[in-house]
């Protein structure tokens, strides 16, 4: 798919929707009326921003954006107060919002294949105490 498909908006009842392994390059701010949604799959596709009406979706539990272009999450995150599993691996992530701090029933974030510094690992466990991490090994290039 090169774009998201507009039809699937029309399943005000749907659950699961994964449309990974795609070309999408944007989703559309009606993805926040599938009010229903737990789980959602958009990894590996050409998404250069985290979509924002995602953060509208108050039942998701599972949010996969990996292997994409994005390059912050939203303030607004916060609002996903049943969100139990996070997968942005291989992103271009330079910004973490202190609201990630709100998200209770995160067990699961993964980060890996994306550079942090010691200092910068330290502040997003710090954010999400209870939540399992993954990073990738830090590279120690050219020293």
């Amino acid at each position: 798919l090169n774009a998201f498909p507009a039809e699937v908006l029309l399943f005000k009842n749907l659950n699961i929707l994964k449309l990974a392994k795609n070309r999408i390059e944007s989703v559309p701010e009606g993805i926040s009326k599938l009010i229903f949604l737990q789980e959602l799959d958009l990894g590996k596709n050409k998404l250069d921003g985290f979509p924002g009406g995602i953060v509208e979706l108050v039942n998701l539990k599972k949010l996969v954006l990996n292997q994409n272009y994005i390059e912050g999450i939203p303030y607004m995150i916060k609002n996903l107060q049943k969100l139990e599993y996070l997968d942005m691996w291989s992103n271009n992530l330079g910004s973490f919002p202190e609201s990630l701090n709100d998200l209770k029933a995160l067990k699961e974030f993964d980060l890996r294949v994306i550079q942090f510094t010691a200092e910068e690992k330290e502040r997003i466990k710090n954010l999400l105490p209870n939540a399992k991490i993954h990073f990738s090994a830090s590279c120690n290039c050219g020293s």
